[in-house]
Formats: C-alpha cells, structure tokens, sequence
C-alpha cells in the first residue's frame, strides 16, 4: 500500500497457539480380579501399587446383589493395616507394593466389588478389583405355552407371552428355546422375541424368559421345549425343560362369526374368544375342565359332548 508517497507492506499477524495439555491418569494402583467356585477355599485379590508413598488407602466393598451398602473393610498408611471387624473370612495384608484381599472361604457373601481408593498428596487414585463367586446350575427348566397361540399374527401381545424358567449358575448361561416340527427328528432354535427377568437365589442367577413366537404354517402339530445351559463350566451338561406340544389357531378363526367364545379346534380344556374379529386362545381354569360350548364356559370333561 502506499501512504503519502510511501510504500509499506502489510506484515502477517502473529495470533499466539495455546496448548493445551492432558494430564496422564493417576497409576498409582493397578488391581487383578478373580473368581473362584462357591465354598472352594481361599482366594486372593492382589492391587499392585507404583512404589509411591501414600498418605493412606481406603478399602470398602459392595455385594453385587445390591443388598448392603458400601461396607468399610480396611485403612492401610505406609506403617499399619487397620482392619475393620466385618468378617473372620476377610483379611488384608500388604507385601511391599501389593495390597492383598484374602477371602478365607468364598460365599455367596463375598461375591461383589472392593473399591481402593489411594491419597497421594493432593492427588487421589482408585481402582476396583472384583470377586466372582461361581455356581454350577441347578434344577430343571421348566416351560409354560400361553393358550394364545394363532397362526400369522405379527404383533406381538405383550400380556400373552410363553415363558421358560431355569436356573443358569453365576456367571450368567443361557435359555434358547427349540422347535421340533412335526416330520422332522430333530429340536432346532426358534426365533423369538423375548424379555427376561433375573433373580439371584444362593448366589445363582434364576432367568425367567418371556417370549412370544410368529407362528407360521410349517408349526402344526410341532413341539416345543427350551434349553439351560452354561457354557462357562466345561461340565455341566445342558438342562431341557418339559416338552409341550402346539395347539395353533387358525388366524381366520373369527372370521363371519360372532364375538363370543368357541371351543378350540383341537384342544378340549382349550377355548377361543373372538373380539372384532381377532382370535383369542384361553384355557380352562383349571386345565382339567373342558370347554362347553353351549353355556360358553368350562365346565366337568364328563358333561361336555366331545
């Protein structure tokens, strides 16, 4: 540019960089989980330390199951463990730059989470360090077929859902549930959708599974059963429920009828109410009364024309 005559030039503006830096996270513990099967003897769970003084590290734990607080279990400065008298079964001890948590005999108790917290200075360190107390699964599965069973239906009825119910250890197995079509020799999985509800009895997961099937065609006269099994104990055998076979309705059932209770077309303590045309299959309350159709409702198996 050129001022009075003169020539100048514009120099470049020099805008200051700020960086911007993060600061590394505090390793001043580092600890190891462990899991150990239910009445098996003593088990250790070992937190390194970084060779770093400490002002004082503070040990509590919590149940997994939620049922109690965070319990205090030990106070550890550089010279001195102060335990906290919660247990005979737990013990803490430090060699050198481990911290070590003895469980004497691991229960149902003892399955749940120590959180350490470290004072360093100013600073604060943590870390937690887990216990898993293993549990083979018990008992058998059992499954319940809702009546509701019509072929075609797309939507699923949330109130009207199968269930299978089984014991599946700790960690966590599964439940599938297999079809058996008719002609054929073999269970296959089935698909589903399914809702499930957990429960801890003796440290062991109990599932319910709830789950609704698109019944198709191909499902006449086919079979049901479902399938506990945990794949974390190279042991355990898969555990299969009762077997109950299909009683499918038509999904045209309530075609050109009435809105009012059937018989069902195969089932004698069975029923179907149509409802604006939509097919709903029930059962006799209880199951050893069958449905009479000329009162619309159950009644003894003896005075029903079968």
């Amino acid at each position: 540019t050129s001022v009075t005559g003169v020539q100048t030039c514009a120099l470049p503006i020099s805008i200051p960089t700020t960086t911007v830096t993060t600061e590394p996270p505090l390793n001043y513990i580092k600890c190891n989980s462990s899991s150990v099967q239910i009445n098996s003897g003593p088990v250790e769970l070992n937190c390194l330390l970084s060779g770093t003084d400490f002002t004082a590290i503070n040990i509590t734990f919590t149940s997994s199951d939620g049922s109690s607080p965070s319990i205090p279990i030990a106070d550890l400065t550089q010279d001195d463990v102060f335990d906290h008298i919660v247990s005979n079964n737990i013990q803490v001890s430090r060699d050198n730059d481990m911290i070590i948590i003895t469980i004497q005999n691991g229960t149902c108790q003892d399955d749940g989470t120590y959180h350490l917290v470290m004072h360093v200075g100013e600073d604060i360190a943590s870390d937690d360090v887990s216990l898993t107390i293993n549990v083979h699964p018990i008992g058998d599965a059992l499954l319940i077929l809702d009546p509701d069973q019509i072929v075609g239906l797309t939507t699923e009825r949330i109130d009207r859902l199968h269930s299978c119910e089984a014991n599946i250890g700790n960690p966590a197995g599964t439940i599938e549930v297999e079809i058996k079509r008719q002609g054929t020799s073999s269970f296959v999985p089935v698909e589903h959708t399914s809702h499930t509800v957990d429960s801890v009895l003796n440290c062991a997961i109990n599932r319910k599974l709830g789950f609704w099937i698109a019944f198709d065609a191909t499902m006449y006269n086919a079979t049901l059963r479902c399938k506990a099994e945990n794949s974390n104990f190279v042991d355990s055998l898969p555990k299969y429920s009762n077997l109950e076979d299909l009683a499918l309705i038509e999904g045209d059932f309530c075609d050109n009828r009435n809105d009012t209770s059937y018989h069902h077309p195969t089932v004698c303590n069975k029923f179907v109410t149509c409802s604006n045309g939509n097919p709903f299959g029930k059962v006799c309350s209880p199951d050893t009364l069958c449905f009479r159709p000329d009162i619309k409702n159950c009644d003894f198996c003896i005075n029903v024309d079968t």
